[in-house]
């Protein structure tokens, strides 16, 4: 959270260091060029899988709370011992007479 406003600059050192790899390809021998390539694949590669796990698996457990309440016609109350903002609770429970 604390480290989240130096990414921009992070990335845009992160692209300048792409661009001289890029630009000094000729002066780079062909094994530390590979070691690069495989280094750029690593890093995308680990990114997408992280990014696939964050988005669908990660934390999913308030969403699959509230399609379980939802699917509860007795409901009359809920709570919950989690900050107000951790649960998305009448955006997917659709019932205004359940009281939070």
């Amino acid at each position: 959270r604390f480290a989240f406003p130096l990414l921009p600059i992070a990335c845009c050192y992160a692209g300048l260091g792409l661009a001289s790899l890029i630009s000094n390809r000729e002066k780079i021998s062909a094994t530390r060029f590979a070691f690069y390539q495989v280094s750029v694949f690593v890093a995308v590669i680990s990114n997408v899988l992280a990014s696939f796990y964050l988005s669908f698996y990660h934390q999913s457990a308030p969403l699959q709370v509230l399609d379980f309440l939802s699917a509860d016609p007795s409901l009359s109350s809920v709570d919950f011992l989690t900050p107000c903002h951790s649960t998305p609770f009448h955006s997917h429970l659709h019932r205004p007479h359940v009281t939070m």
